[in-house]
């Protein structure tokens, strides 16, 4: 079959009307896909950390350097810390935690709140824009069942920059 000469060219002209689209929804898959991930990994952590304190297995790693006024905790504090950053699996150093322990503090029948906050961020570029100052949050409650050798105590890391922990509560 012969095509006729106002005809050539037209099958390029299609691909660049589509492939902006195609390639944007692409990217938009991609961006979802990695941003659930990302969601789902911060609210396992806070849930995993708030288990661990409840049960008085902190860990036994304070490698994660912790921020703000965390780095000044306890031992045990610290490595609670070290292992909600790595259950999450995350950037270590853009995973921020804050501990909450109601009135009693650390004490048999008290409640303890691990608190996560992550920034979202997009791995393909393309949609960069929409995840700008985006931070997702986790928090997992737990009723102390066991205490650890040393006390874990109330702290905080700075939270990510555009956030705060105003939703962090027992």
């Amino acid at each position: 079959m012969r095509r006729r000469k106002d005809e050539r060219g037209a099958s390029a002209l299609e691909f660049a009307l589509v492939a902006p689209v195609l390639f944007l929804l692409l990217f938009g898959i991609v961006d979802f896909g990695f941003t659930y991930n990302n969601i789902q990994a911060v609210q396992y952590a806070g849930h995993e950390g708030a288990r661990a304190a409840a049960v008085g297995r902190t860990g036994s790693s304070t490698s994660c350097s912790p921020q703000g006024t965390a780095s000044s905790a306890g031992a045990s504090t610290q490595q609670l810390i070290c292992l909600v950053k790595d259950r999450a699996g995350l950037d270590v150093a853009d995973t921020r935690v804050k501990i909450v322990l109601t009135a009693d503090g650390y004490a048999l029948g008290s409640h303890v709140a691990v608190c996560v906050q992550y920034p979202l961020q997009s791995w393909s570029g393309a949609l960069a824009e929409l995840f700008v100052g985006k931070v997702t949050e986790g928090k997992g409650v737990a009723r102390i069942e066991r205490l650890g050798s040393t006390p874990i105590e109330a702290t905080e890391e700075p939270a990510v920059s555009g956030s705060d922990w105003s939703w962090c509560t027992v």
